[in-house]
C-alpha cells in the first residue's frame, strides 16, 4: 500500500477521483481516498506503482502525483 497526494483542480475534484479510480483499475489497484481538503490523498493498493504512473498520462484532470513515505513527498518513478 502505498499514499500518494494528488494534485487536481479544486472545482473538478470528485470528477478528478472518478478519474484516479478508473486509471488505478487499469493498473491493476484499487484506491481509497483518505483526505480531500486540499489536494486528494488516497491509499493506492494492489497495483504497481510504475503500471499507475504509465497510465496517468492519460489522465485530463490530474496535475501531478507525490508518493508520501514517512512524511516526505517525492514523485513517483
Amino acid at each position: 500500500m502505498v499514499r500518494l497526494r494528488v494534485e487536481v483542480s479544486q472545482d473538478l475534484k470528485a470528477l478528478a477521483y472518478g478519474e484516479l479510480e478508473a486509471l488505478s483499475d487499469l493498473s491493476g489497484g484499487s484506491l481509497d481516498l483518505i483526505d480531500d481538503t486540499k489536494d486528494l490523498v488516497i491509499e493506492y493498493r494492489g497495483g504497481d506503482l510504475n503500471s499507475l504512473s504509465s497510465v496517468v498520462c492519460r489522465a485530463s484532470l490530474i496535475k501531478r502525483i507525490w508518493i508520501i513515505n514517512d512524511a516526505v513527498e517525492k514523485p513517483p518513478g
